[in-house]
């Protein structure tokens, strides 16, 4: 009978390698989708820690608070428009039954917010007021979805004005349609089923799960619109689904807990309201982030296969690596390939590459770095596609050999510094240097375009491994 401790050791030692090894390419069918969810499901948890998220919720929670007054003189506002001022009230303090002041005094603000700002140039700057301090919000999420996505650089400051704007004007229309279905449905319920006559359940039914969908909906567009980078729709949507689920029962027991809280009201009266807003908040925005970090996982899972092989790979076989993956390029060009003879799955991308060379996507990547920073090939735009960056020799194709690659690799950096190593051991310099010399020798007749990389024929050989 086999030990709690070896059955941990087995699960452990899956979870952390074996799964990884099991690629799109060795599984078939319905395979692919449990592997899939487990790998996102772990990795999601782990980016989430890795990247300090509980902190980046905190921060939030501070920016949520500071736009708290303006957020709320915006919804009354489009409620007015709506008439559903009321019903949204009514629906805020449904939310926090215990804290009724607090919420009246953030009404009364954002009340006398929009009395301020009614007439004349007070009008323009209160307005003005208003959309810049949702626009800095707005503009610190993007800055911690873009770290989760890797994104460097946000939207230009045109994109962001009119991006914002258009958020800032969709979210509480969404509210406000989530809380008036609620309050609606509520109302029904109240007066009993016989003002549900005229009503099919099903529909009943669907009505009841609206508030629901909305939170999806609206987890799924923050997931897809805001971060600056391509975000697939079926990753955002399953990632708003666990979060939208997850950020409604945190809400039913956060409403229904806050019953528990009149010995913390009794110790701090009034004041206890405030720290259970926060407490809101940043759960609130701890799920977020936390379904922001799945859906990158969901859409980056091929990038972390074979990982940890990958972070302690050879020096040798990455050579071979990137060797292959400059034949592949260099061959493409000498074949003379037009942009219209070839396919989107043909284009030369570096997911692209990876694909067809049955590569781990971070392998790809890494190899492809080297070669640009060695200056062995270029990115360029593709004038067929003009949002597709296209890798593309920069040596010449008819001439550039595996020996001068290797050279390109190994000159490339900095060999000079204060301390010349080379002079205090200029014999084993020497010795390195007829050594690499061997090495570029070697391959100075094999042209990297005429390498033949016969990858389909490997792979069928492979097939018979899978798991179907």
């Amino acid at each position: 009978m086999t030990s709690p401790v070896t059955t941990v050791r087995k699960v452990w030692n899956f979870l952390s390698h074996d799964l990884w090894h099991l690629t799109p390419d060795d599984l078939r069918g319905i395979w692919r989708i449990p592997v899939n969810i487990l790998k996102a499901l772990i990795l999601s948890v782990k980016f989430f820690v890795r990247d300090n998220m509980s902190e980046k919720a905190s921060a939030l929670t501070y920016y949520t608070l500071f736009a708290i007054v303006p957020l709320m003189a915006l919804l009354l506002a489009i409620g007015k428009g709506f008439n559903f001022q009321e019903v949204l009230q009514q629906n805020v303090r449904d939310y926090f039954p215990m804290q009724q002041d607090l919420v009246d005094e953030i009404f009364g603000f954002a009340n006398s917010y929009l009395q301020t700002t009614r007439t004349g140039l007070i009008m323009g700057i209160g307005i003005v007021m208003l959309l810049w301090v949702l626009i800095s919000m707005i503009g610190n999420i993007e800055n911690v979805l873009n770290g989760i996505w890797q994104q460097k650089k946000s939207r230009s400051a045109l994109r962001k004005i009119t991006d914002y704007i258009a958020i800032i004007l969709t979210i509480p229309l969404l509210i406000i349609l989530s809380s008036g279905t609620q309050i609606f449905i509520q109302g029904f319920l109240r007066q009993g089923d016989e003002s549900l006559q005229f009503i099919s359940d099903g529909l009943v039914t669907a009505i009841q799960w609206t508030p629901w969908v909305v939170t999806i909906l609206l987890f799924t567009a923050v997931y897809m619109v805001i971060p600056n980078t391509k975000v697939q729709f079926v990753n955002a949507l399953i990632a708003g689904a666990i979060a939208g689920i997850g950020f409604q029962v945190f809400q039913m027991l956060y409403i229904n807990g806050q019953i528990w809280v009149s010995r913390y009201n009794a110790i701090y009266g009034s004041f206890a309201a405030v720290p259970l807003l926060l407490l809101w908040i940043q759960m609130s925005w701890t799920i977020c982030l936390y379904g922001a970090e799945l859906c990158y996982a969901a859409q980056n899972i091929r990038n972390y296969d074979y990982e940890s092989d990958v972070q302690n790979i050879s020096r040798r076989y990455a050579d071979f690596v990137t060797i292959l993956i400059a034949a592949k390029i260099y061959a493409s060009f000498r074949n003379s390939a037009t942009t219209a003879d070839r396919s989107d799955d043909a284009l030369l991308t570096t997911e692209n590459i990876g694909n067809q060379l049955h590569l781990p996507s971070r392998l790809a990547q890494m190899c492809i770095s080297t070669l640009a920073d060695s200056h062995i090939i270029c990115e360029a735009l593709n004038a067929e596609h003009p949002d597709v960056h296209e890798w593309m020799p920069r040596k010449d194709v008819s001439s550039y050999t595996i020996g001068d690659l290797l050279r390109d690799i190994d000159e490339n950096g900095i060999e000079r510094f204060n301390y010349g190593y080379e002079k205090t051991f200029p014999q084993e310099w020497k010795t390195l240097l007829q050594m690499r010399d061997a090495h570029y020798e070697a391959g100075a007749n094999a042209r990297l375009c005429d390498v033949q990389l016969h990858v389909q024929e490997l792979r069928d050989e492979t097939d018979k491994g899978q798991i179907s």
